[in-house]
Parts: structure tokens; C-alpha cells; sequence
């Protein structure tokens, strides 16, 4: 079965058309067989590229926002081991939450989880980040029908 292709993107952050990137993946994979990021880099790197301008080509510019990458997934993969009430289980979980409202992904700030949970607005927007996290798996996977009664669930939240 073929489909009719129609490129967008989830978080339109970029000076390139969408429909621009997807046909250099296609071309990419049409000729390499996969798509890997380091080939997209390449397709990218000559100046004439239509999507050169997506990367940042200054080396001290990049080498400082590759670290501000490494930063925030440092920050994103650690996790606690908490017990919610005496007698609990323990449960592990973030150990810092993004609590940045709109989810202005360069401006991220963060707080423990604990604090963020105690505070009926740091709280709000964790719940509201959840289901946005939520939206995008689903969006992400909704052609899996072996998938089809989480979906349900994740409408039932109103995500």
C-alpha cells in the first residue's frame, strides 16, 4: 500500500519547510536504505542544501548548545527512589520535573519532583505537561491498532 505523504512537524521550530526535510529523508533513504541522523547531517552540511540552515555551523555556537543538549537530558534521565507514605512501596521516579508553563522546551526550568507536586500550580503544569507527552505518544504510534485500548485510555484523561 502506498500513502499519499504529507509532511508537518509536532513543534514547528524550524526555518524549513517541513515538506523540504521529508523529501531529503526520502531521498536519503531511497539511496542509503535507512536514515541515520549522521546521514542528514551530511545531506545537510553543503551550503547549497536546502536544509544546511537548520544546523548551527559555528563551531564554538554548536559545541555550547550540544552541551546545553547534554544538560537538560542529564537532568531529564535522573531519577529518585521515593516512598509516598510510611509503608509504602518505594517508587522511583524524576527527580526533577520541568514546570515551565507552555513547554517552551529552550526555556525549561525544574524543580523536584516532591515540590512540584506540592504545589497546586507546579503541579497543574506537570499534569498539564503529562498529557501533552500523552498527545504526542499517541500521535506518535496511532497506526498501531496493538495499541488501540491505551489510546483509549489516553482519551479518557482528555489528552
Amino acid at each position: 500500500m502506498v500513502y499519499k505523504r504529507k509532511y508537518s512537524y509536532a513543534v514547528n521550530a524550524y526555518n524549513v519547510p517541513a515538506e523540504v526535510v521529508g523529501k531529503t529523508l526520502e531521498a536519503i533513504e531511497k539511496r542509503d536504505g535507512t536514515v541515520t541522523k549522521e546521514s542528514f547531517l551530511e545531506e545537510s552540511r553543503p551550503e547549497e542544501s536546502p536544509t544546511h540552515s537548520m544546523f548551527e555551523w559555528n563551531d564554538e555556537v554548536a559545541a555550547e548548545k550540544y552541551r546545553l543538549v547534554q544538560s537538560r537530558t542529564i537532568i531529564n534521565n535522573l531519577r529518585v527512589e521515593i516512598v509516598p507514605n510510611e509503608g509504602e512501596d518505594p517508587k522511583i521516579v524524576k527527580a526533577f520535573v520541568d514546570v515551565t508553563d507552555g513547554r517552551q522546551r529552550e526555556k525549561a526550568r525544574y524543580i523536584n519532583f516532591s515540590s512540584a507536586l506540592s504545589d497546586d500550580k507546579s503541579r497543574g503544569i506537570v499534569y498539564r505537561n503529562a498529557l501533552a507527552e500523552l498527545r504526542t505518544f499517541k500521535g506518535k504510534y496511532k497506526g498501531l491498532r496493538e495499541l488501540e485500548a491505551v489510546f483509549a485510555a489516553i482519551d479518557e484523561l482528555g489528552a
